[in-house]
């Protein structure tokens, strides 16, 4: 068997660091570590309103911040190893830009010396190709983007936030009406932390059974972690397997390959 190359054991390493994250990340979410405390307020029998709470039972981990920014170190790292392999120059690189004219004056200089075949898959993926809607938003820019945030600080606290707050009902309700009247969507949770207030109105609003539960997930920059990290190791995984091979795997192939690997590595659409 051919040894890794350099680019591979940074990429292998990352993929293995951002396994773990996502499981750890996945166990926290289908847990119990924000649970809702309800109080009810009787303004008459015709108005009945719920406030709830977050109770924290257990906080996110504060090594996960760390861990995520050696997650997108490597991955990152990867992609510059795939293109100082054929140049051996310091000042070659994989460049990554949001702006076609800002590629073409800053980053098609990093790729001096680079075959053609490899320069076209470099400016190919590039977000301005793969997403010109939102080329910020795209997974290799976000990747780009957070590395150079780890630089400079820690990844913001990778924070449970709130997704779906609601409440189940039962009757009898004869013509009484549930409301969402507050819904702190995206917040970070921490104990007390107010995640949504219900109003029921109408005929026997004091007879409605309301239950409010919360789905909360892991989040870092206001991103789902979970999401990130599927989204960034597979658009890793994917370029330095082309840079290296010539070869393109479709995102299923990826997916497949990764899960092989990896274990059960999971599907961004899980």
């Amino acid at each position: 068997m051919s040894a890794m190359s350099s680019a591979q054991r940074k990429l292998d390493r990352g993929i293995q660091q951002a396994h773990a994250l996502y499981r750890e990340a996945k166990t926290f979410e289908d847990g119990q570590a924000y649970l809702l405390e309800t109080k009810r307020d009787d303004r008459s029998a015709d108005e009945i309103v719920y406030v709830c709470h977050a109770i924290e039972r257990e906080a996110p981990s504060s090594d996960w911040p760390l861990v995520l920014g050696e997650v997108v170190h490597n991955l990152r790292g990867a992609l510059d190893h795939v293109i100082y392999a054929q140049t051996k120059s310091r000042k070659s690189g994989f460049p990554v830009f949001h702006d076609a004219c800002e590629f073409q004056v800053y980053g098609r200089s990093k790729l001096s010396g680079v075959k053609e075949s490899v320069r076209a898959i470099v400016e190919g993926a590039q977000p301005f190709n793969t997403l010109p809607s939102a080329p910020k938003q795209a997974p290799l820019y976000v990747l780009h983007s957070f590395w150079n945030a780890d630089k400079h600080r820690e990844l913001k606290t990778v924070a449970a936030a709130v997704r779906v707050p609601g409440a189940a009902y039962s009757a009898p309700r004869e013509g009484a009406e549930l409301h969402i009247t507050h819904w702190a969507s995206g917040v970070r949770l921490e104990n007390g932390a107010h995640v949504m207030t219900l109003a029921v109105t109408g005929p026997k609003a004091d007879q409605m059974e309301v239950n409010p539960y919360l789905i909360y997930e892991v989040t870092v920059e206001g991103r789902s972690l979970r999401n990130f990290l599927s989204a960034i190791t597979k658009i890793s995984y994917g370029l330095v397997h082309e840079c290296e091979t010539g070869e393109s795997l479709p995102l299923m192939t990826v997916d497949q390959r990764l899960a092989a690997r990896y274990h059960g590595w999971p599907h961004l659409e899980e």
